[in-house]
């Protein structure tokens, strides 16, 4: 299991041949259990109606993004709509995008003309809400004798709930082309209905359960290999330029050896190591290393900046806010550009009433790249209006002009130019493209209506984001685990973790230590606490709190989270950022799943999430509750 003819396949290089030379091989069955999404703020929405206009109050990761499915899902145009969601309250994918309870109190409002507010229960959430897709599948794994991994062979089962899903089993196999590179690898997956709540995308979809499943057996091969567990994935990692999935897209930039290195370096990975299989009465250690990738950027959306008569910038920002304050950490690019103080920014953003351009969601790490470039476009937009207004207004040609931050100025003669206060007063007397009533004819239509409403109010920066890419932006982490194993009780104590990204520049240290270790105490739970259980006889969970469904507390973290960053610049971002929240999650996971493995003499388990029972039966040569291939009954 599973032989079925899959729903999607896809292949490259001569599978078969490429097997025939391999040392070492592997068959190997495996489950990847589902959990809820765990949001602090469980799904809810407040609306109302005013002079035909509805507004609307939501917990959504995105901002501009949700407008037109949720104008749609009430059943007016997104001109008469409002949407106001500065802040999240968590969701880790399960708000990405509109969703049917926020339609919800706008249609009830309409009926009873009042005010209606809708919150969902927790208990409610683990039904109503959504979950991560379970996977159920084969892997077959070849290795050379130096341990390089030649040839792969994986077919992924997805519950996919009761309605159709995401496509987490088709990112699966884009995750192990890239992260392992094998030189022939087929790809084959199958979505499955089932009587359980919805399925969606939860951080780094596919690409997470997949490490999850690879990373031990990554181990498995260098232990009957003899190569060290972090040699081995240095030996098959990708670098800037290797191609991922069946596509083959070359990488934008990839600093994964690097961030593998400096994990190693900073963890103290050799003497780690050798405590292992040391063992203090009813203790011992183990350690393990762990990485993961995920797709960190997209391109074609606008950038809306204004320059307002009185000099500040306002940077207006249709992304959301889930937390990460990305909306701010990617506006500073807007202000770079154009030399001015940051306190002189005012970022505008959380209320599509004040003029918001049409931007991509807050989702799939993808706002620092995709972003960044919007941003840029913007404000170069308006560089280039400054300008041409000074060259209008001084004579000569717009390329003989600078600016400072303050003012726009002719080179060589400082004392000939105008402040941005005053270029912006010009720009309201010239009219036309530089006040915003002439736009761009490729700008989104929220971005020509946010425009258009800002017109004749100062210098207008507005484009679409044409930049080139020429490849895959993708983000990349790395982490390493030490645990220590009660052989007694099953119960592990994490002791040590140290997560890496490869996230390109980084713009907010202090928000990236934030991301890698809340990423890696998310990973801790899918690796060994969180799941589902399931009532047979209506599928509906038992799982209606916290408690049941247990994701980590701060007694199950070590007190000592270290973090670092390659910080080296992906060159087709403006600001050289791409995002990183993902594969922080599964790299953790991973070196947290490979750390109980080692403490356990390598025995791989094959499943998520590993328990302490199960780690008890394996010990004790007791069978296991569940069989090879049972999930959501663990």
């Amino acid at each position: 299991m599973p032989m079925g003819e899959p729903a999607q396949e896809w292949t490259y290089g001569d599978l078969d041949a490429t097997f025939a030379k391999c040392k070492v091989v592997y068959d190997d069955t495996f489950v990847h259990g589902s959990n809820s999404h765990h949001s602090m703020e469980p799904r809810s929405a407040l609306a109302h109606w005013q002079n035909g206009k509805c507004i609307v109050y939501v917990s959504s990761q995105s901002q501009s993004f949700i407008v037109p499915p949720l104008a749609q899902m009430i059943g007016i145009p997104p001109s008469d709509l409002v949407v106001i969601a500065e802040y999240c309250g968590g969701g880790f994918g399960s708000k990405g995008n509109a969703y049917p309870i926020q339609a919800l109190p706008a249609l009830m409002s309409k009926k009873i003309n009042r005010p209606v507010l809708l919150r969902i229960s927790r208990a409610e959430e683990y039904y109503n809400g959504s979950a991560r897709h379970g996977f159920q599948g084969r892997v077959k794994l070849g290795f050379a004798e130096n341990g390089k991994l030649l040839a792969a062979d994986l077919y992924v089962v997805q519950e996919n709930g009761a309605y159709n899903s995401f496509w987490d089993f088709r990112n699966a196999g884009d995750a192990l082309a890239m992260v392992y590179q094998p030189e022939a690898m087929r790809w084959r997956g199958v979505p499955v209905h089932a009587n359980s709540p919805l399925r969606s995308a939860q951080r780094g979809p596919g690409y997470n359960q997949l490490v999850h499943i690879i990373e031990p057996l990554i181990d498995r091969a260098a232990h009957q290999l003899g190569i060290d567990r972090v040699a081995i994935r240095l030996l098959n990692d990708p670098v800037t330029g290797s191609p991922g999935g069946v596509k083959r897209t070359p990488t934008t930039s990839c600093y994964l050896k690097e961030a593998i290195r400096c994990g190693a370096k900073e963890f103290d990975w050799e003497n780690k190591l050798a405590m292992c299989g040391q063992r203090k009465g009813s203790k011992g250690y183990g350690v393990g290393v762990g990485q993961a990738y995920h797709p960190a950027g997209f391109n074609g959306f606008d950038g809306l900046v204004r320059i307002a008569p009185d000099g500040k910038l306002h940077i207006h920002t249709g992304v959301g806010n889930l937390g990460t304050f990305s909306h701010s950490g990617t506006s500073r690019i807007a202000a770079e550009v154009l030399k001015i103080d940051w306190a002189d920014c005012v970022v505008v953003r959380g209320d599509s009433r004040k003029h918001l351009p049409w931007n991509i969601g807050q989702f799939g790490s993808n706002t620092s790249f995709t972003m960044a470039r919007t941003n840029f476009v913007a404000a170069t937009d308006a560089l280039n209006k400054l300008k041409e207004i000074a060259a209008q207004q001084f004579g000569g040609k717009p390329e003989d002009y600078d600016v400072d931050g303050k003012r726009v100025f002719r080179r060589g003669s400082p004392g000939t130019g105008m402040t941005y206060g005053q270029a912006a007063q010009r720009a309201i007397a010239l009219g036309g493209k530089f006040d915003g009533h002439q736009l761009p004819e490729d700008i989104n239509p929220m971005t020509r209506d946010s425009a258009t409403a800002l017109a004749g109010s100062g210098l207008i920066g507005v484009a679409k984001d044409k930049l080139k890419v020429g490849g895959e932006t993708a983000a990349f982490a790395a982490a390493f685990v030490m645990v220590e194993l009660d052989y007694e009780t099953g119960k592990y104590t994490i002791l040590d973790f140290v997560g890496v990204a490869d996230c390109g520049t980084v713009i907010h240290p202090a928000g990236l230590q934030t991301q890698i270790k809340s990423g890696g105490i998310q990973g801790f739970g899918v690796a060994g606490l969180e799941r589902i259980i399931y009532d047979p006889q209506n599928g509906l969970p038992h799982s209606i709190g916290f408690y049941q469904a247990r994701p980590p507390t701060y007694g199950d973290i070590p007190l000592n989270m270290r973090t670092c960053a390659v910080d080296l610049p992906d060159p087709t971002s403006p600001m050289g950022t791409k995002g990183i929240g993902e594969p922080l999650l599964g790299s953790a996971a991973s070196a947290l799943l490979c750390a109980i493995s080692n403490a356990m003499g390598g025995h791989v388990f094959n499943r998520t999430p590993v328990t302490s029972d199960m780690i008890l039966n394996k010990l004790y040569n007791i069978p296991q509750a569940h069989g090879p291939l049972q999930t959501n009954c663990q």
